[in-house]
């Protein structure tokens, strides 16, 4: 696979599943899903202080051809982003928007930086 035009972030989705773990109690596991290239551009930056700790949280958006019924972008809340050309960060979905142009998704994300 190559990165085409502006999408030059290899970018891997993760779906959450629970399982249980060794103690028995239930465990939110995330497993590869989907891959694709994405363009990605940041869209805001907070940084807050808690307890003497600065807590730094990025938010990013990421543009990708919508792969449709081959893999449906949603519920966010079981869906998480691994940016490969990133040093593989991991983003929380937050938002994704269907764009009428060329079957185009636009979903905001969110890092927490430790």
């Amino acid at each position: 696979m190559s990165a085409i035009g502006k999408r030059d972030q290899l970018i891997r989705f993760e779906e959450a599943t629970r399982e249980q773990g060794g103690s028995g109690a239930d465990v939110l596991v995330f497993r590869p899903a989907y891959e694709c290239w994405a363009a990605r551009r940041p869209a805001s930056g907070l940084e807050r202080f808690n307890a003497q700790q600065i807590d730094a949280q990025a938010d990013v958006i990421y543009n990708v051809r919508d792969p449709g019924t081959h893999f449906p972008i949603t519920p966010v809340e079981t869906l998480r982003i691994v940016d490969l050309s990133d040093g593989s960060k991991t983003y929380d979905i937050t938002r994704v928007d269907k764009l009428d142009r060329r079957r185009e998704l636009e979903i905001t994300a969110r890092t927490k930086a430790a």
